[in-house]
């Protein structure tokens, strides 16, 4: 299987296909409760989905001043964050992007089943800045973010961090996906 789907990803036009499988591999290691090798899978796609992204959106932090006259606009519409440039004209550095969210969102996730709490949370505030640094915190990027920060804070005992990141993902939730078992998970975790 392994190879036929090495075959598959060799041929594929899709340059985060590689990351991608690396990527379904560790959650399918988290799933198993395989934490470690979970982890492992999830580094290589960290560094797998990093080789599409421009150097100047892997560094972007919180909001960034609009150099470009044409993406002011943009920053206007975003709350004062300009993606990086190589952001808004290429679809496959956005799809990596988005892809190194995720994978670092379950980093963290296993780092937290290993007991690695405060590395798990770091990991988190800095993918937190490195999507809004971009312009990418959109609601259904930042729910789930906003979850997995509130359960590792709960973890770390720090309660009102916790119940704030809940309430953010709750709402971020609601605009997205109104109604949806992942809406109401999420209100099933902030209330306990």
């Amino acid at each position: 299987c392994g190879r036929s789907v090495g075959q598959l990803i060799d041929r594929t036009a899709d340059p985060t296909a590689h990351a991608r499988f690396l990527q379904y591999r560790g959650v399918d290691k988290f799933n198993r409760s395989q934490f470690n090798e979970a982890l492992g899978y999830l580094d290589q796609a960290d560094k797998a989905y990093a080789e599409n992204i421009p150097a100047d959106a892997l560094n972007a932090k919180g909001a960034q001043q609009a150099s470009n006259p044409f993406t002011r606009g943009t920053a206007a519409r975003l709350g004062g964050v300009t993606p990086a440039e190589g952001l808004l004209t290429d679809p496959i550095a956005e799809t990596a992007l988005l892809g190194l969210i995720e994978v670092r969102r379950a980093k963290a996730s296993a780092l937290r089943a290993l007991r690695r709490v405060k590395e798990a949370d770091d990991l988190l505030v800095a993918t937190s800045e490195l999507a809004r640094g971009n312009g990418v915190d959109r609601p259904i990027v930042a729910a789930p973010l906003y979850r997995t920060m509130g359960v590792t804070a709960a973890a770390l005992g720090a309660h009102e961090p916790a119940i704030d990141r809940f309430t953010r993902s709750a709402l971020n939730y609601q605009r997205a996906m109104p109604g949806s078992r992942a809406q109401a998970d999420t209100n099933l975790q902030y209330a306990d």
